[in-house]
């Protein structure tokens, strides 16, 4: 038994303010419970504002820092002296907190000695202590009134409180790490996080668990052991569970525990489990260096709405059917209970270097976040911040995005979407500038809400700056990644994407960005989402027809920030695929959809107006936003969707009537008459006051172009006379 005399610290973290939530965060992440011999490969992603303080036997701990320190210095400061009691064989490690409900906080470590001086008031004190094999035990001190200098001792012995984590697959039986395959590898793998959550100010002393081998003596090393402690303390927990019986997965969240004042076992009800599979589509470079599939997983702990560790793993063993789709359980509902647990299935799309600092890397196509609705299984809305797990690829500017709640406008249930192959679409590129280095974030964003972070390898960018090139090469290898802007000047900014094929015609994105640097709002707007869905509510960009097709953007203009400023115009247009003959499309705007932080503002539109001139037309889209400002995004999306049914030919139009297209029109309105119409006919425009604007005498054509360029915008009637008889249609001039 170890008596330890501690006036110690001296390290002073800043706290920090989350854009959804004001919280803080401290995690260590166990990695020495890894297998060289396990087919699992491991990461764990924290945002750049985590900051590594200290790395002891296969530990790693991070702190949350930012803005926000609580301001005592009209407070006296006093000495705190903390003295600890234990094992020092079974808890070879330990660490201390310090906090209160202004948030204010410091730590002790083995490694750190000397006095506290801290500001008088009340305190909670934490003590973590841990055994070899990585069991914590935990003794808080709730509440400590500190006036003058004060001594507090505590007993690692005094967490009596054992709490227990189990796992059941499907028939009941236990998901445990250490399984073998006939190579005598490793094939089972479990994630586990788990906070400690000090609820006045959301502090939260996470430990995230990393097994790939069996347990000691059976005791999981998420196990833990702590003093009675009111309920101004919650304990969640997520596990994720890899590389079972024909390469099935499980992913559960467990009940909050709301303080603790007896020991509890926590394990999931095998009949909770909601069955879900998921299907793929390499990308062009994916399939031309990698003949392998490796199916991936991104999981994402959220604490109301504030999100904590994303994990990123992959699965090497066994062969896995990219047509059958990858096989998981879902136990992660959204309900009542702060914890939640976001899943993303995702394909290793791309392993290699793509920096000679760094080893081998693996770019993914992740799905969207996948959920447990009652039976059932929700997919997200596509903006989650399990975005890109590297810096290069724009994380710093998604992981501070909204994870929760899901957009209604975009989340869509599984039941009537089975069909879906994630990535084989053109995706939307989305834009955002990082505040601190002026660097230029993206990320590319398919239509069913996956990320595609290899499109990078493929993306050409070329900057000009007034007019001339200033920047032109590839995204990674000439590490447009770190591209500093000019402090000045009107930049435009082109990016091509080739990186896919949409049933067997050559794809791509094109973004066109312009704005004025050195200026009060030298941000673009930016396209956040682009989806498509059928008149039976189904999410697809393939159509039975015109008028069963629909559209869903949203968009917005944002300061350096992040914060929404709007104001911003948006214009949809469609031409035939690769012809670059655009007609416009009117979009409604929906201002009670605002959606903030991460979407902004939800335009939809009808398809019916969109002439299809034969079966099975392939359709491009562009978008056009612009802020108030004068920025500019303009995107290109080729193609977008298709039709199967051509528009009525002339011939099948009711005898009276004639088309006119496209309507609304920017120039040219194009006119087709009736095979019934035979000679002369007059074709006249009026304004909605009757002023007729142009008319002329059209001989025998059955088809033609009407020039309204010098039109203003606004509602016209055009009207065509033969033979006595006169039809009318309404048109708008954009």
């Amino acid at each position: 038994m170890k008596n330890l005399y501690l006036k110690c610290c001296g390290f002073a973290v800043l706290l920090f303010s989350n854009y959804q939530l004001s919280a803080q965060r401290v995690v260590t992440v166990t990695e020495n419970n890894k297998n060289q011999n396990s087919n699992i490969q491991f990461k764990s992603l924290l945002s750049p504002d985590y900051k590594l303080i200290e790395e002891r036997n296969g530990e790693k701990t991070y702190i949350m820092e930012g803005i926000g320190m609580a301001n005592n210095a009209s407070k006296t400061n006093v000495t705190l002296t903390v003295n600890l009691t234990f094992d020092e064989n079974e808890f070879p490690y330990y660490k201390v907190y310090i906090y209160n409900e202004n948030g204010y906080w410091k730590t002790i470590s083995q490694n750190q000695q000397g006095s506290i001086q801290i500001p008088e008031g009340t305190y909670d004190i934490l003590a973590k202590f841990t055994t070899i094999n990585s069991n914590d035990s935990f003794v808080v001190r709730e509440q400590v009134v500190i006036s003058n200098d004060t001594t507090v001792d505590i007993a690692e012995s005094e967490a009596t409180n054992e709490v227990a984590t189990n796992m059941f697959d499907e028939n009941g039986n236990a998901l445990e790490p250490g399984v073998f395959d006939a190579e005598n590898n490793f094939t089972s793998h479990i994630i586990l996080d788990r906070n400690l959550i000090f609820k006045p100010k959301k502090v939260m002393f996470g430990h995230s668990f990393d097994s790939s081998v069996p347990h000691p003596e059976s005791i999981p090393i998420w196990n833990f052991r702590i003093n009675n402690v009111s309920d101004r303390y919650q304990v969640v927990q997520n596990a994720s569970a890899t590389g079972y019986t024909s390469g099935k997965h499980y992913f559960t969240k467990f009940s909050t525990l709301n303080g603790i004042q007896s020991s509890q076992t926590l394990e999931n009800n095998p009949q909770d489990w909601v069955y879900h599979k998921e299907k793929f589509e390499k990308s062009l470079l994916g399939t031309a260096t990698n003949d392998s599939y490796y199916p991936a997983f991104v999981s994402t702990s959220v604490y109301e709405n504030f999100v904590g560790v994303v994990f990123y793993f992959y699965y090497r063993g066994g062969t896995y059917d990219i047509t059958d789709g990858m096989e998981m359980y879902l136990n992660n509902p959204i309900d009542n209970d702060p914890n939640r647990l976001l899943v993303s299935p995702a394909l290793n799309d791309y392993q290699g270097k793509i920096d000679p600092s760094w080893g081998d890397t693996d770019l993914l196509i992740q799905g969207n976040a996948v959920v447990k609705e009652g039976n059932g299984v929700l997919y997200g809305s596509g903006a989650s911040s399990t975005a890109a797990p590297y810096q290069l690829l724009g994380s710093g500017y998604y992981l501070n995005y909204q994870a929760l709640p899901f957009h209604p406008a975009f989340s869509y249930n599984v039941s009537g979407n089975e069909n879906i192959i994630q990535g084989t679409n053109v995706p939307i590129s989305v834009f955002g500038f990082d505040q601190w280095t002026g660097q230029l974030k993206a990320n590319y964003v398919g239509r069913y809400g996956e990320i595609r972070e290899s499109d990078f390898l493929s993306t050409n960018v070329e900057v000009k700056q007034n007019g001339s090139t200033v920047f032109n090469g590839n995204y990674v290898d000439n590490a447009f990644f770190s591209y500093s802007f000019p402090a000045s000047g009107k930049m435009d900014v082109t990016f091509t994407n080739n990186n896919m094929s949409v049933d067997g015609l050559e794809s791509k994105n094109i973004t066109h960005l312009e704005f004025e640097q050195g200026t009060s709002d030298a941000v673009p707007p930016t396209l956040q989402h682009l989806q498509f869905r059928d008149t039976d509510n189904k999410v697809t960009d393939r159509f039975a027809s015109a008028d069963k097709g629909t559209i869903r953007i949203a968009g917005a203009d944002f300061d350096y920030n992040k914060n929404y400023i709007g104001g911003q115009s948006v214009e949809l247009y469609y031409s035939l695929y690769n012809q670059d003959n655009w007609s416009n499309i009117p979009l409604t705007t929906d201002p009670g959809n605002l959606f903030l932080p991460a979407f902004g503002d939800l335009y939809t539109a009808s398809l019916s107006n969109v002439i299809v001139p034969q079966d099975n037309s392939w359709f491009d889209v562009k978008v056009i936003i612009k802020d108030a400002a004068g920025n500019k995004q303009e995107q290109i999306i080729s193609p977008a969707f298709k039709i199967a049914e051509k528009s009525l030919a002339v011939s099948d139009v009711k005898k009276s009537d004639f088309i006119a297209y496209p309507n609304p029109f920017t120039n040219e309105l194009n006119i087709q008459l009736p095979e019934n119409m035979k000679g002369n006919v007059t074709f006249k425009v009026t304004d909605l006051s009757g002023k007729t604007v142009y008319t002329q005498n059209r001989r025998n054509e059955k088809s033609f172009v009407f020039n309204g360029s010098s039109l203003p915008k606004g509602v016209y009637i055009v009207t065509v006379e033969n033979n006595g008889k006169v039809v009318a249609k309404k048109v708008i001039k954009k």
